[in-house]
């Protein structure tokens, strides 16, 4: 076993440990479903985060095709990205604090949909990071073209993620919740390292 494949298994270590624990997450949040409101925004993003965890893992498993040798800045630069995307795992299903807090200050006929923001609108500035990131590291680690159609997609992502943040309507919420998933289904294809040589 060499290091490339050590650091792979931390990977797959983080991201599979981040996804047991937002699902466990979103069960919980079932179970009290009577003390916490749970928007359909919820699972939504929760399958979006799953579905980038998972291009993550296919994308570090090829990596090795790109660059044969690598040193600890750039094995730090992909745990990097991939706590990112756990920590954003870990904020976008609400629990009952945030009921307390969301309800305290927004108006009960939103209370689902504010209590999702409340901690949702954190999770998904974890995930413009990881795409900024993504962009640059693309740059500086695999040469890759600031105007690279491989590589815009990642800052595209970031800067949809980042007017969503910005928005406090729930149909912008919609709307930018629907963008980012036709985006993230081209995406997740066209970001596999593979594409990156092509």
């Amino acid at each position: 076993m060499n290091i490339f494949e050590y650091v792979i298994s931390f990977v797959l270590l983080l991201v599979a440990l981040a996804i047991t624990l937002m699902l466990g997450d979103l069960a919980r949040a079932f179970r009290e479903r009577q003390l916490v409101a749970l928007h359909w925004l919820v699972p939504v993003w929760v399958l979006l985060i799953i579905a980038w965890q998972f291009q993550l893992l296919w994308g570090a498993f090829e990596l090795h095709k790109l660059q044969k040798d690598w040193t600890a800045l750039e094995f730090g630069l992909l745990i990097g990205l991939t706590l990112i995307l756990c920590f954003a795992s870990r904020l976008i299903v609400p629990g009952r604090v945030a009921l307390d807090a969301s309800s305290q200050i927004e108006k009960p006929n939103n209370a689902a949909f504010e209590q999702f923001r409340f901690n949702g609108k954190w999770a998904i500035t974890c995930l413009a990071i990881y795409f900024f990131c993504a962009y640059l590291i693309n740059i500086f680690l695999f040469d890759l073209g600031i105007y690279s159609p491989n590589n815009v997609e990642d800052l595209a992502l970031a800067v949809l993620l980042i007017l969503l943040i910005c928005s406090n309507r729930p149909s912008y919420w919609i709307l930018g919740t629907v963008l980012f998933a036709l985006a993230s289904m081209v995406g997740i294809v066209v970001l596999s390292p593979a594409h990156y040589a092509n």
